[in-house]
């Protein structure tokens, strides 16, 4: 997502547009750790998600 026009981290518009490109994995890097909501839709969606953080 483009952080200043969608915000900071996953959102579900972002991980549905992936998954209808085709993608089936999506590794976020210091960020998603709580987009409980947004990762939930991608899940359904079909993705496999791994969220990486710094701390």
């Amino acid at each position: 997502p483009d952080r200043l026009t969608e915000g900071y981290g996953p959102n579900s518009a972002a991980l549905a547009q992936l998954a209808g490109q085709g993608a089936s994995l999506v590794i976020t890097l210091d960020c998603g750790i709580s987009a409980f909501a947004a990762l939930a839709d991608g899940r359904k969606a079909g993705l496999d998600v791994i969220v990486l953080d710094h701390h």
